[in-house]
């Protein structure tokens, strides 16, 4: 092989994963199922590796990786909206893939991720461990406004990606889940940017805060089907009203970024 083929095998490598199966050469349309037993059990995904087979990475979220359109958006909005030099809070970590993507943009000390459900939170440190990287991650929920509270119930759902303070369909536990304050947190860490997908959680914590603290950016998976569209309405006025404007709405308002002047 001629070192110019290298090169541009080695810039490949290099680029995020966008459809590997159509890279390395699949002929046929592959069901996720065949797609994990045949690219798993460990897979590069923009940067990183990411075990697949992990019992609680389902088959739609492996083939999902594989395919190149796991968190295709927020990973998108992330490098086009973050900066190197801001402080992130993100809440839900699931694979750990938006985690390791902050981290690696903004540095440990500026990123801090919170995770609710107990078997996401092993799952995104067993992400970290496979690829070395120490990201700062705390097991609880944020809570804002009204008193202060020790617990929440929170429901683990079957799919990692669908576990919330919303007690839904295919919810398998419920558990009580270490309470923090959003608004401490958000001035403990002098954040800049908020990145969250929680489900729906949204909702009641953008519409009970008193305050945003430091916050310039939010970066949103909003989730209208599980709130309602009255409620959607409800917390981007509540947003509005402390200072931010939607720049970005994608997908029917599922995908959203506000911003505030500084």
């Amino acid at each position: 092989m001629n070192s110019e083929r290298i090169s541009e095998l080695f810039e490949d490598l290099k680029r995020p994963v966008r459809n590997f199966a159509h890279r390395v050469g699949v002929k046929r349309k592959l069901s996720d199922e065949e797609l994990v037993r045949k690219f798993g059990p460990i897979i590069s995904y923009h940067g990183n590796r990411f075990d697949i087979s992990h019992q609680r990475c389902n088959p739609l979220i492996g083939g999902s990786i594989i395919k190149g359109s796991y968190e295709s958006m927020e990973l998108k909005m992330i490098r086009d909206y973050v900066l190197p030099t801001d402080r992130v809070v993100e809440l839900g970590a699931c694979m750990g893939v938006t985690s390791l993507a902050l981290f690696d943009l903004v540095g440990r000390n500026n990123h801090l991720v919170i995770e609710a459900d107990s078997r996401n939170w092993a799952l995104a440190r067993h992400m970290f461990d496979l690829n070395q990287k120490d990201v700062r991650i705390k097991f609880g929920i944020l809570f804002s406004g009204g008193s202060a509270v020790e617990e929440i119930a929170f429901a683990s759902h079957t799919n990692a990606s669908s576990s919330s303070a919303y007690n839904r369909e295919g919810s398998e536990t419920v558990e009580h889940v270490p309470a923090f304050s959003f608004e401490q947190i958000i001035d403990d860490e002098r954040a800049t940017v908020l990145v969250l997908d929680i489900e729906g959680g949204e909702y009641e914590l953008f519409v009970q805060a008193h305050s945003f603290g430091s916050l310039r950016r939010i970066i949103l998976e909003a989730h209208p089907d599980i709130i309602g569209e009255a409620r959607m309405s409800e917390m981007l006025s509540a947003l509005k009203a402390n200072g931010f404007e939607q720049i970005l709405n994608h997908n029917n308002s599922r995908f959203l970024i506000l911003e505030r002047p500084a």
